[in-house]
């Protein structure tokens, strides 16, 4: 399915793997003049990704309360620059869940806040990672000291996720939490309500446009209900074959697929 120019009233992307493509760290020149010419046309535009808030909108500044943004997995939602959709993880499910990672040996933990994230290891090399992709961090002694809600907890492995240990995390949690792998070893868990999709239709029913007028970009496990939810939704052409088999197409560059429909 290939989407008209005429179709479109909202664009709605994943940013790593997706907009930042083979270790970009911000889009390309060409996205932002897409971005404001879609802006000029009163297309719309939505930040989805399992990254924090702060990490995105430093990304998209100059447009934040113009735009949309899915953060943490679906756990906040931010509609031109006023938060209109919150939740956390359950207190006592968040402890217990840190308490099974802290016994993985290659994985580091990071719980997310609304505007930071807590992390326990001071380890230069992770606190570089995460720093260099814009995200704001405080390192804490122990994660009882996080007083807010922790929208998201990530099990962050260097090698990548271990294909038993992310199935057998998601036997034990699948039923209280949404566990899914969005990409670069992360391995995310999430209120069982959230998730990308679930995010996209609220948002669509509070800012009043329509999923039939919706395209998605995404690359990873934890976009298939996103591009599923989207009347057109493309999978990146170096997404794994279950995400591209949830998708109506792929694309390889998304900036050049949007320019293509919006110029036809």
């Amino acid at each position: 399915m290939k989407m008209k120019n005429t179709d479109i009233k909202m664009v709605v992307s994943d940013f790593d793997g997706t907009l930042l493509r083979s270790g970009m760290m911000i889009p390309s020149e060409k996205f932002y003049q897409v971005l404001d010419d879609m802006l000029e046309r009163n297309i719309g535009f939505i930040a989805a990704s399992g990254r924090q808030y702060p990490s995105l909108r430093k990304m998209l500044s100059k447009v934040e309360k113009d735009v949309g943004f899915i953060a943490e997995n679906g756990s906040l939602i931010i509609w031109k620059g006023e938060i209109i959709h919150q939740i956390s993880i359950a207190r006592e499910c968040a402890m217990r869940l840190i308490e099974d990672l802290k016994k993985e040996q290659d994985a580091n933990i990071y719980a997310s806040g609304v505007y930071t994230g807590y992390i326990t290891s001071n380890d230069k090399e992770y606190t570089d990672t995460l720093e260099s992709a814009g995200m704001d961090i405080e390192i804490i002694s122990s994660f009882q000291e996080v007083k807010e809600g922790m929208m998201k907890i990530t099990a962050i492995y260097k090698d990548g996720i271990p294909e038993e240990t992310k199935e057998r995390y998601k036997r034990k949690y699948g039923e209280e939490l949404c566990v899914v792998d969005s990409g670069n070893g992360w391995l995310d868990f999430m209120p069982k309500e959230s998730g990308k999709g679930e995010a996209l239709k609220y948002l669509a029913e509070i800012a009043g446009f329509s999923l039939e007028e919706t395209v998605a970009f995404g690359d990873q496990e934890n976009d298939i209900t996103m591009l599923k939810a989207a009347k057109i939704g493309y999978a990146m052409d170096t997404a794994y074959d279950y995400v591209k088999a949830a998708a109506d197409d792929t694309c390889r560059v998304v900036e050049d697929t949007l320019w293509d429909a919006l110029y036809e």
